[in-house]
């Protein structure tokens, strides 16, 4: 039992994974006896009652994202007292790890392949004072898959990491910088957790990974995983995190399209432009592209396709900004992740020298904003007054309903004590810009976990 640290605040940053991983060491710490809990950066303040641990879980995908890490680094410094402890970890600790360790207050910084360990390391200083501690747990590169399993009983769904890094070299991402080569965890481990997962009354998981599409391991491919998953659960829904195009080919497109699966994919496009696509080193053609996305709907007809769009690329001029505002408006995606080009040092783009001005990324970035927010909104619209298959998610206002093709459902008052992970029917009965409203119309009995 651990009695040196009162509590443990942890900062999340970045990707559904970097969610995963903070989760998961929260529960880790939970076990050693300590009060974790993840928090906001705006929540940051000092323990009054005994020695605090705070964790900073980064991300270094834009410039924007390690200035949000450092930001809520030195708010942590500044409430911080000499026996707490401050862990800044993450992608960002990975390949900046010196600038971090730079910052006056900060502990210790500790790399995504350390990540795991971190309650072993905690529990040294615990019994240790910082200087009385010379090297962290030695740590191997299957310890990437040995996080504690992040079940909470308010949860709807558990995330499973089933990869970790990544073998492209898209010319403007750090990713592979601080994640490394890619990596799959056993499909035995996997399916055994699942197995686990659906016995403790869960209803779906999301697989999860840095390339998940990249998954492989004893001659199993994506595909080949999800076919054991459903070959060995009953009922048990699979949702897919990120994956990249050139990974559907036929094996994936004959399994996605079991009922199990949820009609709910997200796939980077990243620009509409081919001339662009090649200067970022993306193996693939708009036309391929198109087709995949034409495939899918095939079998999916009410699907949910979310995707990412890069603005301001270097070189980017304004026709190939606009074959991507056309090409977002011809597939008709559901949901669009937009970000400004943010120069990462240690990549091939980092030393371009024809960069498009940051007023003209913020204009291109404002327009596709607006055009995501209506073509998000016209995808929701679509299901009005229709009827859908839903799990029910803890919500700060009470609970909604998250319906298989990820249209997040708001209930009626009168419905805010349905308890998470239920699986129902619900009805879409308002659509608005910013929110969508319904009732529950039934509940899967068999399904419930009280």
């Amino acid at each position: 039992m651990n009695d040196r640290f009162k509590k443990a605040f942890i900062i999340n940053f970045g990707c559904k994974l970097n969610q995963f991983e903070g989760e998961a060491l929260k529960q880790a710490l939970k076990g050693s006896g300590i009060e974790a809990r993840i928090i906001h950066p705006s929540e940051i303040k000092g323990c009054d009652d005994g020695r605090a641990l705070f964790i900073i879980n980064t991300c270094t995908v834009t410039s924007k994202s390690d200035r949000k890490s450092r930001n809520a680094i030195y708010r942590v410094v500044g409430v911080k007292k000499k026996s707490d402890l401050l862990i800044v970890t993450g992608c960002y600790a990975q390949t900046d790890r010196m600038e971090l360790e730079s910052i006056e207050g900060v502990d210790l910084v500790l790399d995504n392949l350390q990540k795991p360990r971190i309650s072993d390391i905690v529990n040294m200083y615990s019994y240790k004072a910082k200087s009385d501690v010379e090297d962290t747990p030695v740590v191997k590169e299957s310890d990437i898959f040995s996080y504690t399993d992040p079940l909470d009983i308010n949860r709807s769904r558990v995330f499973v990491k089933v990869q970790d890094g990544c073998d492209m070299r898209c010319s403007y991402c750090k990713i592979p910088l601080a994640r490394g080569k890619s990596i799959s965890r056993s499909y035995y481990d996997v399916v055994d957790y699942v197995k686990r997962i659906e016995e403790l009354g869960y209803n779906e998981i999301v697989l999860t990974g840095i390339n998940l599409g990249s998954y492989m391991y004893g001659g199993k491919d994506l595909a080949g995983l999800i076919e054991e998953i459903l070959k060995n659960t009953r009922t048990i829904g699979i949702r897919l995190s990120s994956i990249e195009p050139m990974y559907f080919k036929k094996g994936l497109f004959d399994i996605i399209g079991d009922n199990r699966v949820a009609p709910h994919f997200h796939i980077p496009l990243q620009s509409g432009s081919d001339r662009i696509l090649r200067a970022m080193r993306r193996p693939y053609t708009i036309e391929r592209f198109v087709s995949i996305v034409d495939k899918i709907r095939e079998s999916k007809p009410d699907v949910h396709i979310a995707t990412d769009i890069i603005v301001g690329f270097p070189g980017e001029t304004e026709i190939d900004f606009e074959k991507s505002c056309s090409l977002m408006e011809e597939l008709r995606f559901s949901s669009v992740h937009v970000f400004k080009y943010s120069p990462r040092k240690g990549t091939e783009a980092y030393s371009h020298t024809n960069n498009v001005p940051e007023i003209v990324k913020s204009e291109r970035s404002e327009v596709a904003h607006r055009m995501a927010d209506r073509l998000n909104y016209e995808f929701r619209k679509n299901f009005e007054g229709k009827v859908r298959d839903a799990i029910i998610e803890k919500h700060e206002y009470g609970c909604i309903a998250v319906t298989d093709n990820y249209i997040k459902v708001l209930l009626k008052d009168s419905q805010k004590d349905c308890k998470p992970r239920m699986r129902v029917k619900v009805r879409i009965e308002r659509v608005t810009s910013g929110q969508t409203t319904g009732e529950v119309v039934s509940v899967n009995r068999n399904m419930v976990n009280t």
